[in-house]
């Protein structure tokens, strides 16, 4: 069904209208690009039948200069042609969801939104400015993990920055890893093969902080080495810090609820984690344990 969202006239001194303008988008499927179709008719006659019912006649109307709005943004202006127009728009990018809208004579057409197909870049991760556009671009990823944790055009130029400085590993080999979101987070100089087991996340230093009643202590990850640059939000991501006051079996008691995680940060190539324990009555504890997981 076709909307259309608003008419122009054109009137006389009398104040008698004359002529009526309306535009008519479509859109057709192409392999490359957003290809768009319109119509821009003008009335050229309406009159009252016998029921007292209005019927209007249009024909196209031939040279009048269209403007295409693509998300409420001007990007080129066209001549109209003989019954159909048309225009293709390659600066997009894949699988993107776009709203276009055509206006001619005064008389803006019905939105369309159309997915676009190839791109103006052959990046498998291209530049982002728009938060709302991140997901797409990182749908079709291996690690559905990229998604859930990587939501601003911010984080997304991090991420894309480290992939495409990665030495002798392709964008396409990130897209197509099962751990790009691991690998991104711990900073690492390639590729993650197999995600650490349980048994390989250990903390192997443990002491007092310079702040009181809190504690330092980092966490080595066998075989693999944490990057300088690893950022301290992305670890948080990572980890989940949990502490107890009495050590029972099985981990019993043991909650995220009960620490307060003040910094994450790489050292060394592991992580440092500075924490402080989180009692309900607010008492430092006799004696306290901490254990760290990956989420």
């Amino acid at each position: 069904m076709t909307v259309f969202l608003s008419f122009v006239s054109c009137t006389s001194d009398a104040g008698i209208v004359i002529l009526k303008y309306r535009v008519i988008l479509s859109s057709s499927k192409t392999d490359v690009g957003c290809l768009l179709q319109w119509q821009v008719e003008q009335q050229v006659e309406e009159r009252k039948d016998s029921d007292d019912r209005v019927s209007r006649y249009w024909e196209p109307c031939v040279g009048c200069a269209c403007q295409i709005y693509r998300d409420g943004v001007l990007i080129a202006t066209v001549r109209s042609e003989k019954e159909y127009t048309y225009y293709c728009d390659m600066d997009v990018l894949t699988g993107l969801v776009y709203e276009y809208q055509v206006s001619a004579m005064g008389a803006l057409s019905n939105k369309r939104q159309l997915t676009c197909y190839g791109n103006g870049s052959s990046d498998v991760y291209p530049e982002v400015s728009d938060d709302s556009k991140v997901a797409a671009v990182l749908e079709g990823s291996a690690d559905v993990k990229l998604v859930d944790n990587i939501k601003t055009a911010t984080e997304y130029a991090a991420f894309r920055e480290w992939a495409l400085n990665l030495e002798s590993v392709t964008t396409e080999e990130v897209k197509a890893s099962p751990n790009a979101w691991l690998s991104y987070a711990f900073n690492t100089d390639k590729l993650i093969i197999a995600a650490p087991k349980e048994g390989d996340v250990i903390i192997n230093a443990f002491e007092s902080a310079a702040t009181e009643g809190a504690f330092e202590f980092t966490v080595k990850i066998d075989g693999i080495t944490i990057g300088e640059n690893a950022l301290g939000a992305n670890l948080r991501k990572v980890f989940e810090v949990e502490g107890a006051e009495t050590l029972a079996s099985g981990g019993v008691g043991f909650s995220s609820d009960n620490v307060e995680v003040n910094a994450v940060a790489p050292v060394n190539g592991n992580v440092k984690f500075t924490v402080t324990p989180k009692m309900e009555n607010g008492e430092k504890p006799d004696s306290f344990f901490f254990r760290v997981k990956m989420k």
